[in-house]
């Protein structure tokens, strides 16, 4: 697949009218197109960069099969992981995305960084439409514009921290990759281990690197995945300051985590529960207790969380059995 499947100009949705308008493409990341203002779907025409969210994301369905591919007559057998998510996150916000297991945060996150795509529904990355691209671009985007930190910080046995962290320029071709690795070190305060393999660093020092390897290519999100699950308390706890530190520098970060001790530390939270965004609220009014209700791009639709223009039902019915009273109610199943 190659990113020519990106059209020279992307669908946009009027937040007024609701209806489809031709938004122009500019040029992006080593050629891949961009909507014009970073807009996203659904977005007001000619929306100005400034106003633009970093993510924009419209109908985001995602969908898992039965084990032999099929998706069963209307889809019965298929096991919904996102059901119609609409998010808008703005540049320099920080946010964590918390659910339980099977809330779909997972899903969530590796469509967030580009691992993998929707099934229905528009994404749009820092003007990037990547629900139009191809495998090719996709790479170039997780490449240039998202910083990833996981939970078991895959640094590579035996190589400095240095040159862990100098990996995703190398890559690039970056002859200077060196200069900006260590200057990734110093901003996370391990200048002084940049020689050090991971078995001579703490596990916390380990976490460190993982997110200096993340800054290095200035990206446009840092997206971490539990980056707290592998530490104890007080260094997980430091780890979430040096996020709110980085946030204050004006730096985008979105943490997946299933700890609320770890949600309360970012300035937003997004609660996701059966693919659906149920929460979405300031830290400070959750705690206060005066949430007010969901962005309306972020409300669950009463009806139907799955956009009207697709034929995937909502809310898929799962047949009863012949042993089964045909009263019984079958729980839908989730994915995350």
């Amino acid at each position: 697949m190659a990113a020519d499947k990106a059209s020279a100009a992307l669908p946009g949705v009027d937040g007024n009218t609701g209806r489809t308008a031709a938004v122009p493409a500019a040029a992006g990341p080593a050629g891949v197109p961009v909507v014009a203002g970073a807009a996203g779907a659904p977005v007001a025409a000619g929306a100005s960069p400034d106003t633009a969210p970093l993510v924009a994301m419209h109908g985001i369905v995602k969908r898992y099969g039965a084990a032999d591919g099929s998706l069963g007559a209307a889809g019965s057998t298929a096991v919904y992981a996102l059901r119609g998510v609409n998010l808008r996150i703005a540049r320099g916000e920080f946010v964590a995305i918390v659910g339980p297991s099977g809330s779909g945060k997972s899903t969530l996150m590796n469509i967030l960084g580009c691992l993998d795509v929707a099934d229905y529904g528009q994404y749009v990355l820092a003007g990037v439409d990547v629900s139009k691209l191809g495998d090719d671009a996709l790479a170039t985007v997780r490449n240039r514009l998202v910083g990833f930190i996981f939970q078991q910080w895959n640094l590579l046995a035996r190589t400095t921290a240095l040159d862990n962290v100098a990996l995703p320029l190398a890559y690039r071709g970056d002859r200077d990759r060196g200069r900006r690795a260590l200057a990734a070190l110093r901003a996370v305060g391990l200048e002084a281990r940049a020689k050090h393999r991971p078995n001579q660093l703490s596990g916390g020092e380990q976490q460190r690197v993982a997110i200096a390897r993340a800054l290095v290519t200035s990206p446009a999100i840092l997206l971490a995945d539990e980056p707290t699950g592998s530490l104890d308390s007080a260094t997980g706890a430091g780890i979430m300051r040096l996020f709110a530190r980085l946030h204050e520098t004006g730096r985008t970060v979105i943490v997946v985590t299933h700890d609320p001790r770890v949600a309360e530390r970012a300035r937003r939270q997004i609660h996701l529960l059966d693919g659906r965004i149920v929460l979405d609220g300031l830290t400070r009014e959750i705690q206060a207790g005066t949430t007010p209700a969901p962005d309306v791009w972020a409300r669950p639709s009463a009806q139907s969380a799955v956009p009207a223009t697709t034929a995937v039902p909502a809310s898929p019915a799962v047949p009863a059995s012949p042993a089964m009273p045909a009263t019984t109610a079958v729980p839908a199943t989730t994915s995350d």
